[in-house]
């Protein structure tokens, strides 16, 4: 069965590797399809902010998922691993990629544990956000993020998102409790005020088409 749903993944939708200081992120293929993966998705520490939260995951709505990405122009479900030793430890999803606007969104996973206290999720934020502004299409990125979701406010306001709206008891948690929803945005202009404060860690990352 777990064969079957792999073949039925569409071809990727973004042809790049982004390669930082020691991250990779590439998209996702049939080899990240594992047990683990699903593990992840289901854990309850782990999806309590994302919208899987509501619904048991299986490797069928996982396919359906990444396949409804790859449908839309510029989407994308890229893997993340650690560079040193290519293990996958969690996902960069494009959800958005609208040049009739100029914007474009994403969400960010961690699965791995162990990777939680090194940083991973601030590089891999700013992998992308290197990528996507040097496409001259995209003038402004946004992400949503749940209230309660302190780890996550705190880790887009370091690399320079602005906080511009919430959306008062949006959001459930599985406990019951009702959050916020907010609203964050970057331009063009700012990330480029914000990208020298970086450089640390972006002076090693690479773009390769493949």
């Amino acid at each position: 069965m777990l064969s079957h749903i792999r073949d039925v993944l569409l071809p990727s939708n973004v042809n790049v590797v982004m390669t930082g200081r020691m991250l990779l992120l590439r998209p996702i293929s049939k080899n990240e399809l594992t047990r683990e993966y699903l593990a992840w998705l289901n854990d309850p520490v782990i999806n309590q902010y994302m919208s899987v939260r509501h619904r048991p995951q299986t490797f069928d709505t996982v396919a359906q998922y990444i396949n409804a990405l790859r449908c839309k122009p510029g989407c994308e479900l890229l893997a993340i691993f650690f560079k040193k030793n290519h293990c996958h430890i969690g996902g960069l999803s494009l959800i958005e990629y609208d040049i009739d606007n100029g914007i474009a969104s994403y969400g960010l996973m961690i699965g791995d544990h162990r990777a939680y206290q090194c940083g991973c999720g601030a590089e891999a934020t700013l992998l992308y956000l290197t990528y996507i502004f040097a496409d001259p299409k995209i003038r402004r990125v946004y992400v949503t993020v749940i209230s309660s979701n302190r780890r996550a406010q705190q880790l887009i306001e370091e690399v320079g998102f602005q906080k511009e709206g919430v959306l008062r008891q949006h959001s459930v948690l599985a406990s019951g409790e009702i959050c916020d929803f907010y609203y964050y945005g970057m331009l063009k202009e700012e990330w480029g005020r914000y990208q020298d404060s970086f450089s640390d860690i972006l002076k090693t990352a690479r773009y390769e088409k493949f």
